[in-house]
């Protein structure tokens, strides 16, 4: 896959969140899923914008696996995982812990993955090696944790709630966590970049506690998912 194609996909990807991020949310439309989890205009209409861009390069013959929408071109093998908005509730409320969570596959190969932190100004992609800053003991764990057996996933310097699995995650790359566990409320459109970025920077990534560097087969979730430092 060509460098410039791809470099052209990632600054259409990065001017669409930093619109997103311009977002009044005041004037947000909110529906409420089954589960009690927000969904709000702003979801729908990037998630939109995100696709718009994939099909620009990648034509039409895309499967698209996103958490707002059901799966579309479901026999083509280029499959397109997005997750507009990760941290909803953050989003909603002014606070900047929250991201864009965009991968490509061909299969059960990686072709290109984004995470994108519009507020915080800052991602991280398949294009560039991801420079690990710290060597924090601290653990990620999920918002929703209610009748869950954390015991086993305390680290022994301390745990945060951060309310988004993708900024967890990058926080794992970047040493300001060690590891991140969601024990069960984990779905392939949160993930599928974060397996791939881990694959490519030497992390382990574990889907109901099997290794994994790739996606299997009609994978949606909910599952256990978690990530590593590799040290």
């Amino acid at each position: 896959m060509s460098p410039t194609f791809l470099n052209d996909l990632q600054a259409e990807l990065l001017e669409c969140a930093e619109r997103l991020s311009a977002t009044d949310r005041r004037s947000l439309s909110v529906n409420y899923k089954a589960d009690g989890s927000p969904v709000t205009s702003a979801d729908l209409d990037y998630q939109a914008g995100f696709m718009m861009s994939v099909q620009k390069y990648f034509g039409d013959d895309v499967e698209f696996i996103c958490e707002e929408l059901e799966s579309i071109q479901p026999d083509s093998d280029i499959k397109c995982f997005i997750d507009p908005i990760d941290g909803t509730e953050n989003f909603m409320a002014g606070l900047p812990i929250w991201g864009c969570s965009i991968s490509l596959w061909d299969v059960n190969e990686p072709i290109y993955s984004i995470i994108i932190f519009p507020d915080l100004k800052f991602y991280q992609s398949s294009l560039h090696r991801i420079e690990r800053k710290f060597r924090s003991e601290l653990v990620g764990l999920p918002s929703r944790i209610l009748g869950v057996d954390v015991s086993e996933i305390f680290g022994e310097g301390g745990s945060r709630i951060l309310g988004s699995l993708v900024y967890n995650c990058s926080c794992v790359f970047s040493g300001s966590l060690s590891r991140y566990t969601n024990p069960g409320g984990a779905y392939v459109w949160d993930f599928a970049a974060i397996v791939h970025l881990a694959r490519i920077n030497g992390y382990h990534t574990y889907i109901n506690n099997i290794v994994s560097v790739s996606i299997p087969c009609g994978l949606r979730g909910p599952v256990e998912f978690k990530i590593l430092r590799n040290y």
